[in-house]
C-alpha cells in the first residue's frame, strides 16, 4: 500500500508539472520528435471492463485532440456516472506543432500506454516535449 501512494504521489506531481505553463506563459521550443519520453503507470486491479474503456478513452484523446483549438482535450468514458469503471484522459499538445504533428504524438503516447505493460493498470501517463496523455479513474480533470 505504501508503495502504491508513493507512486500516486510521484504521478500526481508529474501531472502536475506537465499541465503548469512555462515560465513567462511561453511554450518551450520543440527541438525534436517526441524528445524525453516518459511513460508511467501503475494501480493494478482494473477490471475487464476498465480495461476496455482505458482503450476507448486513449482512442478518443489521440483523435480529438489534434482537431482542437489549442491542442488541449479531456474525456470520459463511460460518460453515464455512478459507473465503478468509468476512465477519465486528458492529452494535450505543445502549440509549436501543426496538427499532423501532434496527431503523432499522440499515436505515439497511446501506443506507448498500451505498450507498456499497463494492462489492468488504473493510472497511467505519457509525457515528452512535445506531447502528453493521461488516464485515470479519479475525478474528471
Amino acid at each position: 500500500m505504501k508503495n502504491t501512494v508513493q507512486k500516486l504521489v510521484t504521478l500526481v506531481a508529474l501531472m502536475h508539472v506537465i499541465t503548469a505553463p512555462a515560465a513567462g506563459g511561453v511554450e518551450p521550443a520543440v527541438t525534436g520528435a517526441h524528445q524525453s519520453k516518459e511513460t508511467s503507470c501503475f494501480g493494478a486491479g482494473a477490471s475487464h471492463d476498465y480495461e476496455a474503456h482505458k482503450q476507448h478513452v486513449l482512442e478518443e484523446l489521440a483523435n480529438v485532440t489534434p482537431t482542437v483549438k489549442g491542442y488541449d482535450y479531456s474525456t470520459a468514458f463511460p460518460p453515464t456516472a455512478g459507473s465503478n469503471d468509468v476512465v477519465y484522459g486528458y492529452a494535450g499538445c505543445s502549440l509549436e506543432l501543426d496538427a499532423s504533428d501532434c496527431s503523432e504524438c499522440l499515436e505515439d503516447a497511446k501506443d506507448s500506454l498500451l505498450d507498456a505493460g499497463c494492462d489492468f493498470d488504473l493510472f497511467g501517463i505519457m509525457s515528452s516535449s512535445d506531447c502528453s496523455m493521461r488516464y485515470n479513474p479519479a475525478k474528471k480533470m
